[in-house]
């Protein structure tokens, strides 16, 4: 088994338990917590839809410097134009249905 999810999962404690802010927020949990919330957004739940990737997007911009590091959301949405993540997860979703 990897070490990589348990350490991450440390991280976010730490993170919550200590009450740490700004630079003193360890770069993992950081980045976690931009995906944590475009995951949560995304994602469809029984009880309604996912947020379509541009509106998430729009969220994530728009808490730059308030509840996410700057420097994540940038290196986020510099990944995304690169990349269309969002595109390509949604049609690797739709191909599991």
């Amino acid at each position: 088994m990897s070490t990589f999810l348990p350490s991450i999962a440390l991280v976010a404690l730490e993170f919550l338990h200590r009450g740490l802010q700004g630079e003193q927020i360890p770069t993992e949990a950081r980045i976690l917590a931009v995906a944590d919330v475009c995951e949560a957004l995304t994602a469809a739940r029984p009880y309604r839809d996912g947020m379509p990737p541009e509106k998430v997007l729009g969220i994530v911009s728009g808490d730059r410097g308030t509840a996410f590091c700057p420097q994540v959301v940038d290196a986020f949405l510099y990944f995304q134009e690169q990349t269309s993540l969002f595109d390509r997860l949604s049609s690797k979703s739709a191909g599991d249905k």
